[in-house]
This record gives structure tokens, sequence and C-alpha cells, in this order.
């Protein structure tokens, strides 16, 4: 996508108008940040060697052929 249009070639003038333009970023960002705490993750973060030895013998023993 080209950004340099959305990044340059514009002006803002007047205090209310840059106080209404940042206004708009910052909720952006809140709305943003909303959606990502709403977004559960199955995603497992290991931390240490042990902790991904434990990790892969509980995958193993869950996958294991009976």
């Amino acid at each position: 996508m080209a950004t340099s249009s959305i990044t340059h070639n514009f002006v803002i003038e007047g205090e209310e108008r840059i106080k209404n333009f940042i206004d708009v970023f910052e909720r952006c960002e809140q709305e943003k940040l909303k959606r990502q705490k709403r977004k559960p993750s199955s995603v497992q973060l290991l931390d240490s060697d042990e902790e991904f030895r434990e990790f892969m013998l509980a995958h193993a023993q869950k996958t294991k052929v009976k």
C-alpha cells in the first residue's frame, strides 16, 4: 500500500483542528488495544529448557498411539 500520500501532502492548521486530529489517533489506538485484549491466545510461552522438555513430554504422551 502506498503510504507516501498518507504521511505527506497535508497540512493541519488551527489549534482546534490539531487537537481533533490527535484525538482521532488516540481513540483509534485505544480501540485497537481493546480488541487485542479481547482475543484469547492459545500460544504457550516457554521460558526455559526445562519448561520446553516438560511441554514436549506431555505432548508426546497425549499423542502416543495406543
